[in-house]
């Protein structure tokens, strides 16, 4: 396009970037006094992931609220809290369609190219069921 300007050119705060992000900043940053960031990063790692928290709480208090009857209609919160479970579960759903149909994609491409291979990884999964 402008022929004068190298194709390596990068101007400050451009470019390429590699960062690797992982938990542990926030862990780390977790107040003493609020909490301990080593028993919280081992419960996020080992055991469950806030995602995963929020929504067993989130279940439980729909079922309490359908147990006491508690509607929608007329429960403004109830009502907000069942759309952001239904959208949970919609990007859930998508997501493993996503990975689903990778990974037929893969496995068409190994077919395709090995077709022992293919075999012979399609067996190793029966086997595992």
């Amino acid at each position: 396009m402008f022929p004068w300007i190298p194709s390596n050119l990068n101007f400050p705060f451009s470019g390429d970037v590699n960062q690797r992000i992982e938990p542990d900043w926030f862990f780390g940053t977790i107040n003493s006094e609020v909490g301990d960031g080593e028993i919280e990063r081992e419960i996020f790692l080992n055991v469950a992931s806030y995602g995963k928290q929020i929504g067993l709480i989130t279940d439980v208090l729909l079922c309490i609220a359908n147990e006491l009857k508690i509607t929608s209609d007329n429960n403004r919160t109830l009502s907000n809290l069942k759309k952001i479970q239904a959208e949970v579960e919609k990007i859930k759903n998508s997501k493993q369609e996503r990975v689903k149909e990778n990974a037929k994609k893969i496995l068409y491409k190994l077919k395709s190219i090995n077709h022992e291979e293919f075999n012979s990884l399609i067996m190793e999964f029966q086997k595992e069921r």
